[in-house]
C-alpha cells in the first residue's frame, strides 16, 4: 500500500455522505505525507488509478462561521508577512455562502493576496457539517491528472 511506502502504518477512514470523497485521518503531519506521495506519484501517476486529487487537511471543524475564523486564526503566522496568499474554497453540501465565508477568513491576513501564483494557499474544504482547513505550498496539493499529463505542479 502506498501510505505505507511514505511511513503511515495507522489510518482511520472516517467516513462521508458525499460520492467519489475518501477523508483519510492521519498519525502523520498529513503535509508531510503529501510531499513524500508526490515524490513517488511524480514518477509514477499511475500508481493510483481512481486518484484524481489528494489534499492535505490539518484539522477539520464544525461549519460554523465563527469556529471557522477560530480555527483560521491559528494558521495567519504560518505565512509570513511578505508571502502571498490565496484561499482557495470547495464547497459541498452546506448553504454557507462561499463569499461571506472568504470575506471572514480573508480578514484575518494582512498578506498580500496573489491569485495566479501565491507562495501559500489557505485550503478550506467544506464537507457539509465538517469543513478541512490546512495552510500549504500550491504543490502539496496533488492533481494526478496533471502529473500523468506531465505538468511539474
Amino acid at each position: 500500500m502506498l501510505l505505507r511506502e511514505v511511513g503511515v502504518t495507522e489510518i482511520e477512514k472516517k467516513p462521508l455522505l458525499i460520492s467519489g470523497l475518501v477523508l483519510i485521518k492521519l498519525t502523520k503531519d498529513p503535509i508531510a505525507v503529501v510531499r513524500d506521495l508526490r515524490a513517488i506519484l511524480k514518477d509514477d501517476p499511475w500508481r493510483l488509478k481512481v486518484v484524481y486529487k489528494i489534499k492535505p487537511l490539518e484539522i477539520l471543524v464544525d461549519t460554523r462561521l465563527d469556529l471557522l475564523g477560530e480555527a483560521v486564526d491559528e494558521f495567519v503566522s504560518r505565512i509570513q508577512p511578505d508571502e502571498s496568499f490565496k484561499i482557495e474554497l470547495r464547497r459541498r453540501f452546506h448553504n454557507i455562502k462561499s463569499e461571506v465565508l472568504i470575506a471572514e477568513l480573508a480578514q484575518r491576513f494582512e498578506n498580500p493576496v496573489d491569485l495566479e501564483n501565491p507562495k501559500k494557499i489557505l485550503l478550506v474544504e467544506v464537507l457539509g457539517s465538517n469543513t478541512g482547513i490546512a495552510v500549504c505550498l500550491p504543490t502539496d496539493i496533488i492533481s494526478l491528472q496533471s502529473l500523468r499529463n506531465g505538468s511539474k505542479i
